[in-house]
């Protein structure tokens, strides 16, 4: 795979650690495949460390990610945004955009054989708000042969800085829905959680796998803390699909939060 040669080139000299709660589960995934069954990866993001990945908003935790899945023979196709995260209302701003959105894309796209591309900006996101069911449903279709990752915050924190907590996640205990009329809860919505995954794994009834990833400066290692799977219920009316959709978000970001607190304990 091409992503896990990018990996490897970039990352030859930096040691990928699997916390030993998470191998059992890779081995089951991997099991899982070989019958034709497929889950959903869910992960956190962390902040870029090289200056370059920075500029371009081009996230160096995923070649990880997806290199050591390759490890455990376990295939996943990324589903990424090419987006800047940049306000077009100025000329310059729209300049700016498209340059980075093309160049972006092009980077990200030769160094991965597959990726599923959706649409989000962090800065303006009225300007990318319509068109992800779409891909959403392409999501769908290729669950139907492979495993998805998915990154369902949609930012990124510093390594070890997310505290994963329900009122930040789920605003009022439920998805926070962008409103272009009250842009003073921009902060609020970047920072919750996306529905898109929770609607992937309603619809497939495919389990979601928490994944966590952290990097140590001191020892230039990364760690990948791997949680059971979390099964969805299924409901026959809509505000049934609605609530277990948040039951199943609630439940993402606890296993989230319990992922990085074992993390910790094991620097101790």
């Amino acid at each position: 795979m091409k992503s896990q040669r990018l990996a490897l080139s970039i990352w030859l000299r930096r040691q990928v650690l699997v916390d030993f709660h998470g191998q059992p589960i890779l081995d089951l995934v991997f099991r899982l495949n070989r019958t034709g069954k497929h889950v959903i990866f869910g992960c956190n993001h962390i902040d870029p460390r090289v200056m370059l990945f920075r500029f371009f908003e081009a996230f160096d935790d995923l070649p990880v990610i997806l290199s050591t899945l390759g490890y455990y023979g376990i295939g996943a196709v990324p589903v990424v945004t090419v987006d800047p995260n940049i306000s077009t209302k100025r000329v310059a701003g729209r300049w700016c955009y498209r340059f980075i959105r093309a160049v972006k894309t092009r980077l990200i796209l030769s160094a991965i054989d597959q990726a599923l591309v959706v649409r989000m900006n962090l800065a303006e996101p009225s300007l990318t708000a319509r068109g992800n069911i779409r891909h959403l449903r392409l999501a769908l279709s290729t669950l139907v042969d492979s495993n998805v990752t998915f990154f369902p915050y949609g930012n990124s924190y510093p390594p070890g800085r997310q505290r994963f907590d329900i009122a930040t996640a789920l605003p009022n205990g439920n998805f926070l829905k962008f409103s272009q009329q009250d842009v003073s809860m921009l902060l609020q919505w970047r920072n919750s959680i996306k529905p898109g995954m929770f609607w992937c794994a309603q619809k497939t009834g495919l389990p979601i796998v928490p994944v966590y990833i952290e990097f140590f400066e001191d020892s230039k290692a990364w760690l990948l803390m791997v949680g059971e799977p979390l099964y969805c219920k299924q409901h026959k009316s809509p505000q049934g699909e609605k609530m277990e959709r948040i039951r199943l978000a609630r439940s993402f970001v606890d296993n989230l939060r319990n992922l990085r607190l074992r993390s910790k304990l094991m620097q101790e």
